[in-house]
């Protein structure tokens, strides 16, 4: 995929100059805009805005990138298709950036105006997975849902992709990690707005009786949601709270004490979405910093202590049923202590705790694969693991592997934990943030957020092409992007 990318010559194929392409956009679409007066107001408004807007990220592909990273969480409005009863493929509005920005980057590479992306070990493993989930159609038990994930596969492609693409200083970084940042508090002040149904909006516009759109910004199952669904806010705020704290390491003053405080309130964001999955991811995202830092490493114990008892405290402020889906979910009560509202017949404490009806789509499936020995060591396919249980994704990144592409898919996990492992290693050794970087330190720091967000709350949530599975693509691409920005930088030390 990226040698082909590489070979793309826009500029050849129109033989003409670079500007003059937009030349030609600005020329139909003023056309179609007059066309359009002559029908309806507001589509030529629309059509408008949506040329500027298409315009610009051609010309200047990092804006577009920009907004890549504000709506990636987006899913209060979505277009979806249903293609059988209770199968479900959303589409989330990120995709709108997604495409021209990957466009205009690569017209622009073709132009010479920005050099070709730099490659890293990981990529032959993660073309792997897309070549694999591609071939998996072919098994698959419906080939009209598979080939609209194949939609979301390549899309998550690009979102590994880009970043490494696009993010090739540290001024760049720097600017891509404010917008994450902004982004995140955007998304914790969504999660407070849902909170017990403060605001409380959605509806439904069907196309067909099968597709439509469908916006809501509202609580659900006595979950804020906010801009996202709970898990993937919680998820979206544990690496945010990871970005921020890199930040607050080399600010001085009082922005190091602003940045504590948009700390405090993203955990606290975390907890009312009532996720325990981003709880503990986020609780041991402290962990792991205390841990790896020299100077709190010899008072592990008391800050680990001063982290769980601040931890309860926010936790009683903020959401104190978060008590009931922990203590229910492991099994320690039998019935909620905390929990808000009378339970009815229709929501059980199985619902309240979360796992139950997960470790029920899991064993279904388990029993398809186990009925036949080529499931067992290929998967079930592109979106087989949906069409069997009806759940809208496997809930587990790395479950995703084994359900998905089976004996192989497992195998092909294990290399590339081994990867990331060898890669990121040397630069957990010795590690001393007054002497680093702000590329190295951000490192650092993305790296303990994925675990946190990925590696802990992706236990039980996300996968490779579900609808929280962009949050598995896009950080692993900027997580390498920065890595190549550190080497770069490693490299011009050792050439002085």
């Amino acid at each position: 995929m990226s040698a082909i990318i590489d070979r793309i010559d826009f500029t050849g194929i129109f033989n003409i100059r670079y500007k003059k392409i937009y030349y030609i956009i600005w020329i139909f679409g003023i056309t179609y805009a007059v066309l359009s007066l002559l029908t309806n107001f507001y589509l030529t408004f629309l059509s408008l805005v949506g040329l500027v807007v298409f315009s610009a990220i051609l010309i200047r592909p990092m804006f577009g990138f920009y907004l890549l990273i504000i709506t990636l969480l987006e899913e209060m409005v979505r277009f979806f298709v249903m293609t059988q009863p209770y199968v479900t493929t959303k589409f989330y509005l990120h995709l709108i950036f997604l495409y021209p920005t990957f466009i205009g980057w690569c017209i622009a590479k073709s132009a010479g105006i920005v050099e070709k992306r730099p490659h890293n070990t990981l990529d032959p493993l993660v073309i792997l997975v897309v070549i694999y989930q591609t071939v998996s159609i072919l098994w698959a038990p419906s080939l009209e849902v598979s080939l609209l994930t194949l939609i979301i596969l390549y899309s998550n492609f690009l979102l590994y992709y880009l970043p490494g693409a696009l993010i090739r200083d540290q001024k760049t970084l720097k600017n891509c990690i404010n917008a994450w940042i902004i982004t995140g508090v955007i998304v914790g002040i969504g999660v407070l707005l849902t909170n017990n149904n403060f605001i409380h909006i959605g509806d439904t516009v069907l196309i067909n009786k099968d597709m439509g759109f469908m916006y809501e910004f509202k609580e659900h199952h006595n979950r804020a949601s906010g801009f996202a669904g709970s898990d993937h806010a919680g998820g979206f705020l544990i690496l945010t709270s990871a970005f921020t704290i890199g930040y607050m390491i080399v600010a001085k003053g009082w922005k190091k004490i602003l940045l504590f405080a948009v700390v405090i309130f993203l955990f606290y964001c975390n907890i009312v979405t009532v996720t325990r999955s981003t709880m503990f991811g986020n609780i041991a995202l402290f962990f792991m910093f205390f841990f790896i830092n020299p100077l709190y490493r010899k008072k592990l114990i008391k800050y680990s202590f001063i982290t769980v008892i601040l931890s309860f405290f926010v936790i009683i402020a903020a959401k104190p049923g978060m008590f009931d889906r922990t203590l229910i979910g492991l099994g320690i009560i039998d019935s909620p202590i905390f929990y808000e509202k009378e339970i009815t017949s229709e929501e059980t404490l199985e619902n309240i705790s979360g796992m139950g009806i997960r470790i029920i789509w899991w064993k279904d499936s388990l029993k398809v694969m186990l009925d036949d020995p080529s499931r067992l060591l290929l998967g079930l396919g592109l979106s087989g693991f949906v069409y069997h249980t009806t759940s809208p994704e496997v809930n587990g990144a790395t479950w995703a592997f084994f359900y998905e592409m089976g004996i192989f898919g497992t195998i092909l996990l294990i290399f590339i934990l081994i990867n990331l492992f060898t890669t990121f290693k040397p630069y957990f050794v010795n590690i001393n943030f007054k002497e680093m970087g702000y590329p190295a330190i951000m490192l650092i720091c993305a790296v303990l957020g994925y675990i946190g967000d990925t590696g802990i709350h992706g236990l039980i949530d996300y996968d490779l092409t579900g609808p929280g599975s962009r949050l598995v693509w896009f950080p692993l691409g900027f997580i390498m992007a920065i890595l190549n920005i550190v080497k770069s930088r490693q490299l011009e030390n050792e050439t002085k």
